[in-house]
């Protein structure tokens, strides 16, 4: 969170039992970083006496503990007149502290509010913030038991601004407004992209608690059938979620090749590879191609219409794809006419085919 201020108001002299004054006071953001503090001192009660020392104190002797000390003090603006700039330090006022004068040409004199709810404005610099709520002073030269709080009010100035709590992410510049006199964190989800807890892909820290993109729950990826299986989306940044590597997952395919039992390519079908061709490519094995089994690719010809391992029919055909036709048909199984005709598919006797060949001849000779 970020830092306020110690401030220490010593009054001379100041009734003990109340204190007639309130000290207000806001910080602001300087051009160059560093941090403006406006005060405003109030008579809240009628009073007796002057104001003569305003304290900016590190944690000494009777301040409260949770003192926090101002950074570099310098004077910015102060009426009534009479502050020294820069600010000078005691040499015999609680050893450390920093006192400023409210009127170092009247030693006795100060600040003398003139009438009740007189009040009065100055303006210091300082390096740093400190916690609100820690931003002490007194109206009777530090007597412990009269320690209060200062008032942070912002009511008074229409150009109050304040840095918000949070400025990481997108809400960078974001700053409180003053509700009721109180510096008010702003209503981020009024941030465009704004998310209490992040969950949207986009390069952004959206939560505004310095990590882009954190914790996301991915969506499924593209695929998700086969290898690609629990494969999640990835987040790109402003690109937003997009596939991962698919090249990175074991057994994965952009086409499937392989024959191993797996859907390699993640199109929900296994070994749905093109094939390559079967060893034999003549006679009936004209276009055959290898089958995918448990051992991967390999020949299969068994579901060819008319394929025998070992040629034995007569049929016209090249039954056993090495690229001779019924070279295994007996000469009896011929029709005298030409081709391979075989009768009944059966093999005939050589006596009948002698018969047939005697009377082809006899009827060539009789014309």
């Amino acid at each position: 969170m970020a830092r306020w201020s110690v401030l220490l108001l010593i009054a001379v002299p100041m009734a003990a039992e109340a204190h007639p004054l309130t000290l207000y006071y806001y910080p602001e953001v300087d051009a160059n970083g560093g941090y403006d503090y406006f005060f405003r001192l109030q008579e809240d009660q009628p009073m007796t006496g002057n104001v003569n020392w305003i304290v900016f104190a590190d944690v000494g002797q009777g301040m409260p503990t949770d003192s926090q000390a101002l950074n570099n003090v310098t004077m910015l603006s102060a009426n009534p007149t009479g502050f020294p700039d820069p600010l000078t330090t005691s040499s015999g006022w609680h050893a450390g502290w920093t006192f400023l004068n409210l009127n170092p040409d009247v030693p006795t004199g100060g600040w003398y509010p003139t009438g009740l709810g007189d009040h009065d404005d100055w303006e210091v610099h300082a390096d740093n913030l400190v916690d609100e709520g820690h931003l002490y002073w007194s109206a009777l030269y530090g007597n412990p038991a009269d320690w209060e709080h200062a008032v942070l009010d912002c009511s008074y100035d229409a150009n109050f601004s304040m840095p918000a709590d949070r400025q990481d992410g997108i809400c960078a510049g974001a700053v409180k407004t003053c509700e009721n006199g109180i510096p008010t964190e702003p209503d981020y989800t009024s941030i465009p992209g704004y998310e209490d807890v992040e969950s949207t892909c986009d390069g952004l820290d959206n939560d505004c608690d310095g990590l882009v993109d954190e914790d996301l729950v991915p969506p499924d990826a593209s695929l998700t059938d086969g290898v690609c299986a629990g494969s999640v989306s990835v987040c790109a940044g402003a690109d937003g979620w997009t596939d991962p590597d698919y090249t990175l997952l074991p057994d994965f395919e952009d086409v499937e090749t392989s024959c191993d039992g797996l859907d390699n390519d993640c199109n929900g079908t296994v070994d749905d590879a093109q094939p390559p061709e079967a060893s034999l490519q003549a006679g009936v094995c004209a276009g055959a191609f290898q089958v995918c089994g448990a051992d991967g690719f390999a020949d299969d010809y068994s579901t060819i219409t008319g394929y025998e391992a070992e040629e034995t029919s007569c049929d016209q055909l090249d039954n056993d794809c090495d690229g001779e036709v019924d070279e295994n048909c007996e000469i009896d199984n011929y029709h005298l006419d030409g081709g391979c005709g075989c009768d009944s598919g059966t093999t005939g006797s050589g006596i009948g085919f002698t018969a047939l060949a005697l009377a082809f001849f006899a009827r060539r000779r009789s014309r």
